[in-house]
């Protein structure tokens, strides 16, 4: 029989976050760096607004010719909050695994941010790779 795992159990505790000001570019670094594909948005006060995903970025770059050659880059004028998704899907940490499943699902998102109940502050990430991850280890 499969151990059912809480969300606090699989989801990625105190998730890296951006401010919404910060560039495209350094977004980009950061995942690449991480090797992470989100990270949640935040305002000046530390409240989170929205999330960026790798996706996002792309959606960001721009074609340019360099030495004679096509490519895409980030223009380091692009800000983080004009590529998020915003208001960002949050769920709390009482929400059922398989619902977090079923959003992901329906909704085709791949990452949802995670509150406490009792402080309705950001405290984790869930994304589609914590669930398979969480699936693989069960079968062993």
């Amino acid at each position: 029989m499969i151990e059912k795992k809480t969300l606090e159990q699989i989801m990625t505790k105190h998730p890296l976050t951006i401010l919404e000001e910060d560039s495209l570019q350094k977004a980009s670094d950061l995942m690449l760096q991480r090797r992470i594909r989100h990270l949640p948005v935040t305002d000046s006060k530390g409240e989170v607004i929205g999330i960026l995903s790798d996706r996002d970025i792309q959606r960001g770059m721009i074609v340019r010719m360099i030495e004679g050659e096509l490519e895409m880059v980030l223009s380091p004028n692009r800000k983080v909050r004009d590529f998020m998704s915003w208001p960002p899907r949050i769920v709390n940490t009482e929400t059922p695994v398989k619902k977090i499943a079923e959003i992901m699902i329906e909704e085709k998102i791949s990452a949802l941010l995670v509150e406490s109940n009792q402080t309705h502050k950001v405290r984790g990430i869930i994304t589609t790779e914590d669930l398979l991850k969480d699936y693989l280890s069960s079968l062993s």
